[in-house]
């Protein structure tokens, strides 16, 4: 009975913890090159962060300013290089590590790339946006999207323009053309939809369950952040803010929390909420202002770019507070005093 009576009250707890209070987080400055500007595109379930960070002087041998993909780990911010030009940039990483993005050669050029094992490797084609467990790589090549794995280029047309944006560890994969948002799978293409009056959109990431996000504009011209789900298409409303209704959905996890930017602020949506993510800091982020939040893991950990207190436009962390394992640490502290109490 006390061994039932204990799971009773995790069961009971770990839902009330999680919805009954708005989210709160924990700022870490990811710091830049010395240029004052930078932004976080990527994050890995490690909590491995990647994107771009400006120099204010170059590196040795190199004119000034430049910009330069980065890899952050424990404080720690590592310029991965570029493939013979000036700048490089990093929008993607997967739980293994490896790194995706474009960068500049010697004739300043840029191609998409991988980095692994301390090495940039040109993959062709002009951006790499997203990388899954498996290495799989998806991005844009001239007008098409594209799907590299090892070493092996599948072209994905959508009619038009067309950019594959995000990939899940089962290969589907989501991006943007002239069928809008698209859902794309081993050459087969299906059109996700638009909202009620919509007129153009995209799909920017999709999770592991095969739910995406992205945009749905409608004919006056507002962004609506959108959740595809189960082939629902689901509007996710937009932060009160002056100005206009505007909102963009780019990351999703495998919980179904979302973050974005609506009217230029960071937002999360979880659970059919939205939350100004400028309304949920602690301390720590005194004197910021949280842009857009562009990705978030698996243990709710947010990435993007804001303004810091020097007024530069600067790259972001931001960590749940209680951090998971501490919370679960905490309910199961609580339902082992219960499971004693009822021995």
């Amino acid at each position: 009975m006390g061994r039932r009576y204990s799971l009773c009250v995790l069961a009971v707890l770990l839902p009330a913890v999680s919805a009954a209070a708005q989210p709160m987080y924990r700022l870490t400055p990811l710091g830049d090159f010395g240029g004052n500007y930078g932004a976080a595109y990527g994050i890995n379930d490690s909590g491995q962060v990647v994107g771009w960070s400006r120099y204010a002087s170059g590196p040795p041998g190199t004119p000034a300013p430049v910009e330069r993909a980065f890899l952050w780990q424990n404080g720690v911010m590592q310029d991965l290089g570029t493939l013979g030009g000036k700048s490089s940039y990093a929008y993607g990483i997967n739980n293994l590590g490896q790194v995706v993005g474009h960068a500049f050669d010697a004739q300043n050029h840029f191609h998409a790339f991988i980095w692994q094992d301390s090495e940039m490797q040109g993959l062709g084609g002009d951006h790499a946006y997203s990388i899954n467990d498996s290495g799989q790589v998806v991005g844009q090549w001239g007008y098409r999207g594209f799907l590299w794995d090892n070493g092996t280029v599948r072209y994905i047309d959508a009619g038009g323009e067309t950019a594959a944006r995000g990939i899940n560890n089962s290969g589907l994969v989501v991006g943007y053309g002239a069928y809008d948002a698209f859902l794309w799978y081993n050459g087969n293409l299906w059109d996700l939809g638009l909202l009620p009056d919509g007129v153009d959109g995209g799909a920017f990431d999709i999770n592991n369950l095969g739910h995406a996000v992205g945009v749905s504009w409608d004919s006056s011209g507002h962004a609506h952040a959108v959740l595809w789900r189960d082939w629902e298409r689901i509007d996710l409303g937009y932060l009160d803010l002056p100005g206009g209704r505007d909102s963009l959905a780019y990351g999703i996890n495998d919980h179904d929390q979302i973050v974005g930017s609506s009217r230029g602020r960071g937002f999360l949506w979880q659970d059919g909420v939205m939350y100004d993510l400028n309304d949920c800091l602690d301390n720590s982020a005194a004197g910021w202002s949280v842009g857009a939040a562009t990705a978030i893991n698996s243990s709710g950990q947010i990435v993007g770019s804001g303004a810091s207190p020097n007024g530069f436009s600067e790259a972001y962390l931001l960590t749940p507070i209680p951090e998971p394992s501490t919370l679960l640490a905490l309910l199961c502290g609580v339902a082992g005093v219960a499971w004693r109490r009822r021995r």
